[in-house]
């Protein structure tokens, strides 16, 4: 009973860095302090860099949700009493390589983004800029390699006489 409350507090804790991190993918990189749209479309310069961020956006959307969905199903699967089972695996898995790969789809939008705002191009600026998310997406790998050993040692138990 302490291990699911505190296994639901940690996952509670993850799945809000997780949220987090969607929304600030997407606060800030075009918008201004208003909510306006800021964009130079005016400048011709920009319009291939504003479209290909558009799309850079529109394809960090499905790994970012998936990600959220299946850590939810997998909080859901510990409320269940369904700890190290072996459905966990995939479930932390693709919430793992989900937000690594929204991260690195993101890369070149925050690229694109400090080109629009006339900053110097710096791939280790962005590096920084995610630097959090890329460490709880590593976490959630490694999570889901111990459910990996958890549920091997749960099967060897079970076979002991």
């Amino acid at each position: 009973m302490v291990m699911k409350k505190r296994l639901n507090f940690l996952c509670t804790i993850m799945l809000l860095l997780i949220i987090a991190e969607i929304v600030l993918a997407f606060k800030g990189t075009v918008f201004d302090s208003y909510g306006k749209i800021a964009i130079p479309w005016d400048n011709s310069e920009f319009r291939i860099f504003i479209i290909v961020f558009i799309v850079l956006c529109i394809v960090l959307l499905y790994p970012a949700i998936r990600s959220m969905v299946s850590f939810i199903r997998f909080i859901l699967n510990v409320n269940r009493d369904k700890v190290f089972v072996k459905e966990n695996i995939p479930l932390l898995r693709w919430s793992g390589w989900g937000l690594l790969y929204a991260i690195i789809i993101e890369f070149p939008a925050i690229l694109i983004n400090q080109k629009m705002e006339n900053k110097p191009v710096s791939l280790t600026s962005a590096f920084e800029q995610k630097y959090d998310a890329i460490l709880l997406a590593v976490l959630l790998l490694i999570i889901a390699e111990v459910f990996v050993i958890g549920i091997k040692l749960r099967e060897e138990q079970e076979l002991t006489i």
